[in-house]
């Protein structure tokens, strides 16, 4: 049984819920579904980007007849690019936006990601504005 004082921490830490052992995993995984549920910022079904049409919903994109499909991460960075069309991005918004938190991910992580997005969506979709951010193309 755990005290109320750690539960305490942890939600002043920022836990979305908390779960003592022993648990169900039928209980946990809807917890989890739960969470994500009420987190999933994604709104805009339908995009279309150059060429590329881009359902974020159903994390897919189509070009040309061919199906690719994005990771959760890469479609939450692709959302906060096409919410903020036009602008410039900086590296740190996108990942405190993306990441949330204080999450501590390096700028390798999110480099990797754009790396893997400008193979779904094509190399000139996504522009590098070098030393601020990233912006997506029209």
């Amino acid at each position: 049984m755990v005290d109320e004082q750690t539960q305490l921490v942890s939600f002043s830490k920022l836990a979305d819920d908390f779960v003592e052992k022993p648990f169900s995993p039928l209980l946990l995984v809807k917890r989890v579904e739960a969470v994500l549920r009420r987190s999933n910022p994604i709104k805009q079904t339908k995009t279309i980007i150059g060429d590329y049409t881009i359902e974020l919903d159903n994390l897919k994109v189509l070009h040309e007849g061919k199906e690719a499909h994005l990771t959760v991460k890469e479609a939450e960075i692709l959302h906060y690019l096409i919410e903020n069309r036009g602008n410039i991005v900086t590296r740190k918004k996108l990942i405190e936006s993306v990441w949330e938190y204080d999450y501590d991910v390096n700028d390798r992580s999110l480099d990797t990601h754009i790396k893997n997005l400008r193979k779904k969506i094509g190399q000139q979709n996504i522009i590098t504005c070098k030393g601020l951010g990233y912006k997506l193309g029209q």
